[in-house]
């Protein structure tokens, strides 16, 4: 026998059905009935003498109704939810969809309630929507168990929200747009059914084209594994489209070293999204775009753009919206470019961004895109029109939809104006595609279906992290060094720098420099004789982590008397800057030369574990931050975006005739790290800076720990 799926019930129960107008238990049942439902559906009311709501046969209780119960809708005071749970849990029913508020939101007593229906929901196998809840549809079946004023047209649109208020404005955005939708989900408190549930069954829905959730917070394990493997397996077969709230730093941790200084939460959720190939929106408008794009446009081969405009002024503008991006301005063939200079005006501009002038007709815009369409080069197309004397704006709508719907390439039309131009906006709305006022907007929606297109090649290499083996004994004494530093500080916060920080990045393959230790002055010049000039000199101090701060780094020391002065300087200025702070002496390293000054950091995130950074280092790190992150466990895709995604890039890839840096060994660094990261979770933060990186190997200069008391 066919399981049934319990998002697509062949009946259900209204608990809480009324005949008062006013009453949310009037609203969704009319909203069931209203929306064509042609399931069997039963009002539950308690009272006695009511018996028909609506036109249906009312009963007082859900165990007196006779047939099978798919579902169930709960529109009943808080108190009263658990004991009809209970009898929905005998009916053998599989899905209760709680839109009654009043339990976790409200505080410990109302905790306290709804852990009570997950037990409940746990005995008899029940899952839970909800509570707190704007309900569920589903245009598939015409089932509206909400209290949604306006019931979406069918599309390709799946919604998942943890607010009702953003449901109520995706439908009355989508009302105006007349973009349609497979399903509605809102997810309310979310004790039972997720996200991570909602995004595995909609991955597999065919009405679903394309994923967009509102959340608040992210469900599944600690270190965000779920829904990484979930999200993962989603994207290469539909694109995911998220708007995170909740991005503000406030509450966070005292920062102690250069990672914690750049890493805040909100970047470890935009890891987890981009390591699972799910979009990022920062908006409710991005959002509304993209979705409406993703559901409208076919997705591009490649990178590449032309653009097609009637104005000058409009064309520079997109072209400087597509250099902050990772999209490209197409260089035209010059078959291409032969092909209009024929079909165009002489004053029109035959390269990209192709000006066919204010006079363009319809059927002068139909030329352009009839020749641009064929070019190898060009993988989209913006089709930009401003209202001009003799601009023909419903014809060319009509053409571009044409176009839209037959061309191999994907064209996106950006109409510029405002009352003169809405006829041909309505066009395109009316046809259920999406058309753009603005070309940014439209540029950040080609951008990101252009992102999408590459998910399926580069997402299945995303969730395959490399691990590294490291023998038990060497564990073990990194182990010893950590045991004995958290004993060391107890009750602050723990410091390793110096030999011992050397010994565990040692200790995982990475190289480190020349260096020893110090504790007097006649010390620090013996050992700077023994290293050999130049040496580095650096403060040895458990309560100083940014030691060029407080003058407790010399470089460049070319003999013994030097080495006497420096130390004499460091104390001197360590002590002035902090008289309180513990000094064990210095640390005394050979000096490094060449190479170019790179950063490796982590930081564990309380939700989702270590996040590890890399970005452009020394001196450059707290200015310039030019660093990006991921979420261990990292696999080399990840480390090869990372790079990709960094602005000091030109300078990995060999920039102004230098040679190019070897990637390997970066990537094989960072695995080492995110591994470190895994295997020892007393450390709290790292950093390495500077990251030397040569053409062949890599040095690991200056490392520092922090650990978790």
């Amino acid at each position: 026998m066919k399981k049934t799926n319990i998002f697509r019930p062949r009946s259900v129960a209204v608990i809480g059905a009324s005949n008062k107008p006013k009453k949310l238990g009037f609203q969704v049942l009319k909203n069931i009935i209203d929306g064509g439902y042609s399931g069997k559906v039963y009002p539950i009311n308690i009272d006695q003498k009511v018996k028909k709501i609506l036109g249906l046969k009312s009963y007082t209780s859900i165990s007196n109704i006779k047939g099978k119960v798919d579902m169930a809708v709960f529109l009943i005071p808080a108190k009263f939810v658990a004991a009809a749970l209970e009898e929905c849990g005998k009916k053998r029913i599989k899905l209760a969809v709680i839109i009654t508020a009043g339990f976790k939101e409200v505080g410990s007593e109302g905790l306290a309630m709804e852990n009570e229906l997950l037990k409940i929901a746990k005995k008899y196998g029940v899952k839970i929507l909800g509570p707190n809840c704007l309900g569920y549809i589903d245009t598939s079946i015409n089932l509206n168990a909400s209290f949604a004023p306006s019931y979406p047209k069918k599309g390709g649109v799946a919604v998942i929200s943890q607010s009702g208020a953003i449901c109520t404005a995706i439908l009355d955005w989508a009302s105006k747009s007349n973009i349609g939708f497979s399903k509605f989900f809102s997810l309310g408190n979310k004790p039972d059914i997720t996200e991570l549930d909602l995004i595995s069954y909609l991955s597999k829905d065919n009405e679903t084209k394309v994923i967009i959730a509102y959340l608040e917070n992210i469900a599944g394990n600690s270190n965000g594994g779920d829904f990484r493997k979930i999200a993962s397996n989603t994207t290469i077969k539909k694109p995911i489209i998220i708007l995170k709230a909740g991005t503000s730093s406030k509450g966070a941790s005292a920062i102690s070293s250069h990672t914690g200084s750049l890493a805040g939460s909100d970047q470890s959720i935009t890891a987890l999204f981009k390591q699972s190939g799910v979009i990022r929106a920062s908006s409710l408008e991005d959002m509304f775009d993209w979705a409406e794009s993703f559901g409208a446009a076919k997705l591009p081969g490649g990178n590449r753009v032309a653009i097609i405009t009637n104005a000058g002024g409009p064309g520079v503008m997109t072209t400087d919206a597509i250099e902050g991006t990772h999209l490209e301005l197409a260089t035209l063939s010059q078959e291409t470019t032969e092909k209009l200079k024929k079909t165009l005006p002489s004053s029109a501009n035959t390269h990209n961004p192709i000006d066919v002038i204010g006079d363009a007709d319809a059927v002068r815009y139909k030329n352009a895109l009839n020749i641009v369409e064929k070019d190898d080069g060009v993988d989209s197309i913006l089709v930009l029109l401003t209202p001009q004397t003799s601009t023909q704006i419903t014809d060319t709508a009509k053409l571009v939809i044409k176009k839209i719907k037959n061309s191999n390439k994907t064209i996106i039309p950006v109409f510029m104006g405002g009352r003169k131009i809405n006829k041909g906006i309505d066009i395109f709305e009316k046809n259920s595609l999406a058309v753009f006022e603005y070309p940014e907007r439209a540029v950040k929606a080609l951008e990101k279906i252009s992102y999408c297109q590459s998910c399926e090649m580069g997402i299945k290499k995303i969730y395959k992290p490399k691990k590294i083996y490291i023998n038990k004994a060497k564990k073990q004494k990194i182990d010893n060094i950590l045991v004995k530093s958290l004993h060391d500080f107890s009750g602050r916060q723990a410091l390793i720098a110096g030999a011992e920080a050397d010994i565990i990045i040692k200790n995982y393959g990475l190289n480190t420099v020349k260096s020893v230790f110090a504790a007097t002055r006649a010390k620090a010049i013996a050992e700077s004789n023994k290293i050999g000039y130049p040496v580095v000199m650096k403060i040895d101090s458990p309560d100083i982590v940014h030691k060029s701060d407080v003058g407790g780094v010399i470089v460049g020391i070319k003999n013994e008397t030097e080495a006497g002065r420096a130390y004499s300087q460091i104390m001197k200025n360590v002590k002035k800057v902090n008289p309180k702070a513990v000094i064990n002496g210095v640390v005394i390293y050979e000096m490094i030369s060449g190479g170019m000054d790179f950063f490796i950091g982590a930081k564990r995130d309380p939700l989702y574990g270590p996040m590890i950074g890399f970005g452009l280092g020394g001196i450059y790190l707290e200015v310039l931050k030019d660093v990006t992150f991921r979420l261990a466990p990292l696999s080399t895709f990840d480390i090869e975006k990372m790079i990709e995604e960094l602005k000091s890039v030109k300078i990995i890839e060999g920039a102004r005739g230098k040679k190019a840096l070897n990637k390997k060994w970066i990537i094989d660094a960072m695995i080492k790290v995110s591994n470190l990261m895994i295997n020892h979770p007393q450390i709290s933060e790292m950093d390495i800076n500077p990251f030397k990186v040569y053409e062949d190997h890599t040095i690991a200069l200056d490392n520092r720990f922090i650990l978790n008391q």
